[in-house]
């Protein structure tokens, strides 16, 4: 406002009169209002940048804790697309933190502009109430492709992230059963898909921003082609006119800066949708649930007539399973492969609820237990066995039985795997001393 009206007042009073007096007066306010204007801006970009740090940083651990927290029965089918859709996140924070969503704070000083229009001359206000219903019709009508193009690519892009995740998790089968160049098609049928959809959501995208640029600068244009017809009638002045396109201008941008917002929002839109899904999903720690102490156990278990039937599955892995076994006793459960062992464990540990019976520890339904608090007392094993990368030395640290120079060297020969279950073996023995 304080440019458009210095100008104004510059043209009409200052140079007809040659009021060089009043000249430095008003430069000296509008440079005070500019050094306000320069602290606000400043202030707002940090604002804006501290609450989407804070935002970026509570989102990130709740979405970490559900994940962690899931019941594995309501564990994706597939890991890729699962990671695919945890990495989304980074599209909603780089939409939370753009510089551009500012604008978005200008939108309602579009009508203020606008009136200070019409107040200099009501037929000025005319082009830049076209050109803003102009834009808003054609954003609108490009909501519907945006949106459907977005979903597409972000569904593609799961797709392909689950293909390479899956592929790298499994490389030994797959160069056992010679399924190289099949997954390599895949991956290039996925990819070549995939970028044809992101040329096709950039193209429209781009559409929208160039046409609010372009009724943007036509805009200006109507507004200097009306403004000399009302100059030769006596109706405006030159200051007025220039004011009336410097306000125009500034009525436009914020248009445009929401119009270019579009794509980026609909990206926003479509992960927030898919992580709206997974914070949906049950948890093994239900809020508000008051969970039986156990500090400390016996050892007594007790199975009364558990079923059990894996998700999905109609086949039941285990069926009126009664076990007892009393503090202190040693039992190994032996049999076949699928006969129900690791399933067993698994209802012990409280990874799956029985379909039907009850697992009691010291005479306490496990269900009635924190489930971190049980497995806290029970040391388990599993068939597979992995390291994580960036936990290795830590794990090796609280062993205290490795070296450092131990642990270089496990680290540069990769044999790190082979004694997974050795170095796991040495941490619950430290564990349990």
């Amino acid at each position: 406002m304080a440019m458009p009206l210095f100008v104004l007042n510059v043209y009409d009073r200052v140079v007809p009169n040659q009021a060089t007096e009043t000249l430095w007066v008003l430069a000296g306010g509008v440079f005070i209002v500019l050094c306000f204007d320069l602290a606000l801006r400043l202030m707002r970009s940090s604002f804006v940048d501290l609450a989407a740090s804070r935002a970026d940083v509570k989102l990130s651990s709740s979405i970490m804790a559900k994940t962690l927290g899931l019941r594995l029965e309501d564990r994706p089918v597939s890991t890729g697309s699962f990671t695919s859709t945890l990495q989304s996140f980074e599209s909603i924070r780089a939409f939370i933190g753009s510089a551009t969503i500012l604008g978005i704070v200008d939108l309602p000083f579009v009508l203020l502009f606008a009136a200070i229009i019409a107040l200099i001359n009501p037929w000025l206000v005319l082009p830049v109430l076209a050109g803003i219903l102009f834009v808003l019709l054609y954003a609108l009508a490009a909501q519907g492709k945006l949106h459907e193009l977005s979903q597409t690519t972000w569904e593609v892009g799961a797709q392909r992230n689950a293909l390479l995740v899956e592929s790298v998790s499994q490389l030994e089968n797959v160069k056992a059963l010679r399924a190289e160049s099949r997954i390599q098609r895949h991956w290039e049928k996925a990819t070549a898909f995939l970028s044809r959809t992101s040329a096709q959501l950039r193209l429209v995208s781009t559409s929208v921003s160039n046409v609010a640029q372009w009724a943007q600068h036509s805009v200006a244009v109507c507004v200097i082609i009306v403004g000399v017809y009302q100059i030769i009638e006596g109706n405006l002045s030159q200051g007025g006119l220039i004011a009336a396109y410097m306000l125009s201008s500034r009525a436009m941008a914020p248009i445009s800066q929401a119009a270019a917002l579009l794509a980026q929002y609909h990206q926003s839109s479509t992960a927030l949708d898919s992580l709206n899904q997974v914070m949906d999903k049950r948890v093994e720690r239900h809020e508000g649930k008051v969970y039986v102490e156990k500090p400390s156990v016996a050892g007594s278990l007790l199975l009364e007539k558990v079923t059990f039937r894996y998700p999905n599955e109609e086949r039941e892995a285990l069926r009126d399973v009664s076990i007892s076994i009393k503090a202190g006793e040693k039992v190994a459960l032996l049999g076949r492969i699928g006969c129900g062992k690791s399933s067993l464990n698994k209802l012990v540990l409280g990874f799956y609820q029985p379909t039907a019976g009850a697992v009691l520890l010291d005479g306490i339904d496990i269900r009635q237990i924190d489930p971190i608090q049980l497995r806290r007392h029970i040391g388990y094993v599993p068939q597979d066995v992995s390291l994580f990368q960036a936990h290795c030395v830590r794990t090796l640290s609280r062993a205290a039985v490795v070296s450092v120079s131990m642990m270089k060297s496990c680290s540069r020969h990769s044999i790190l795997r082979a004694y997974s279950r050795w170095l796991i073996a040495i941490l619950m023995a430290s564990t349990y001393r």
